[in-house]
């Protein structure tokens, strides 16, 4: 499933611990200054737990499942992570490690996984990861 996170921070703004805490919660993508998007098995209730040690008390956050039907303007390359991984959702049993060499990469690239990426997948499923066609 796909998490839509959106953060508005008020205190003291450490966007830098909150990213890495973003990061540890599945595959992502970051299109817009305040959103981003979680490829993840995690529940929402799971990421926000995750998030808010990160957080102040005057600091909002949602968090909520992305369904099929969406629409907005971002670049191709969003829009092509976004149908791969409403496709081809993260295992469950396949959590990023605390130094995450695989995370999906930044805006602009061109939204394919990384090759060190599919291996772990393979390794961790005991068969080849998926080519989109």
């Amino acid at each position: 499933m796909i998490l839509i996170v959106s953060y508005d921070l008020k205190g003291r703004r450490d966007y830098v611990s909150l990213y890495e805490a973003l990061k540890q919660q599945g595959l992502w993508w970051h299109y817009l200054s305040s959103t981003w998007l979680l490829s993840t098995w995690k529940s929402p209730q799971d990421v926000t737990e995750a998030l808010r040690p990160y957080m102040d008390e005057n600091d909002s956050l949602l968090v909520a499942e992305m369904g099929t039907r969406y629409q907005g303007y971002l670049p191709k390359p969003a829009w092509e992570w976004i149908q791969n991984q409403l496709l081809y959702p993260p295992s469950p049993r396949w959590t990023p490690p605390p130094s995450n060499p695989f995370t999906t990469p930044p805006a602009g690239s061109t939204g394919q996984p990384h090759a060190g990426f599919k291996s772990a997948l393979d390794a961790i499923l005991g068969t080849p990861a998926r080519e989109k066609k």
